[in-house]
């Protein structure tokens, strides 16, 4: 498994939708809340998997579906 670490949304973007449309992407990670979850859906082919790591405010999508901040139970999530 590779993992790549971006904070530019352009980049993130273009390499996630290249990714997907490859083949290549086992998930996005986002890590903040609400809006950045949507930003993330905004900009990405339908279809293409998306993990939100709860690190925003409020964080209620995360909360309604039940992730969690635990990294470890985090990590079992996407694996």
């Amino acid at each position: 498994m590779v993992v790549e670490i971006l904070s530019d949304l352009p980049k993130v973007e273009a390499l996630a939708n290249k990714l997907h449309q490859e083949g290549r992407l086992r998930a996005l990670v986002g890590a903040g809340g609400d809006g950045t979850l949507a930003e993330l859906i905004n900009r990405t082919a339908p279809n293409l998997p998306i993990a939100i790591y709860p690190a925003g405010t409020a964080n209620l999508v995360a909360k309604y579906v039940g992730v969690t901040t635990n990294r470890d139970a985090f990590a079992q999530i996407l694996l």
